[in-house]
């Protein structure tokens, strides 16, 4: 219980010191680890945190262009898929008609065959 009211007391020394400060105090530290992700033991710092946004806009604009690579390939890809599948219609339409021009034939030929026999 001793331990809580130390780190409560502690805490309470730390907001109450740090309640005044601005970004412009001239007493302000930086200390080590505070940006633990990025760059490793580094220390939290105005340049260090530039230096990170200006990363992760170039990375941003990184994945903006891939995304801008992979839809024009993904549109290309549709055309030409569009267009394949057109020719194959229109060769199925004309085979179609051709079977049914063999078929017109065949079934007039057993139509006169059919009325010779009949007669």
């Amino acid at each position: 219980m001793e331990k809580a009211w130390s780190d409560t007391h502690e805490a309470d020394l730390l907001d109450s010191e740090a309640a005044h400060l601005s970004i412009t105090s001239g007493n302000t530290q930086y200390y080590a680890g505070e940006a633990r992700a990025w760059p490793q033991a580094a220390q939290s710092t105005p340049t260090s945190w530039m230096q990170h946004a200006h990363d992760l806009i170039l990375v941003s604009e990184e994945q903006r262009r891939a995304s801008c690579y992979l839809s024009d390939l993904v549109e290309k890809l549709l055309i030409s898929t569009e267009k394949t599948i057109i020719a194959q219609k229109d060769r199925v339409n004309v085979a179609l008609l051709k079977r049914l021009e063999e078929y017109e034939f065949e079934k007039q030929e057993l139509i006169s065959k059919l009325g010779r026999v009949i007669s």
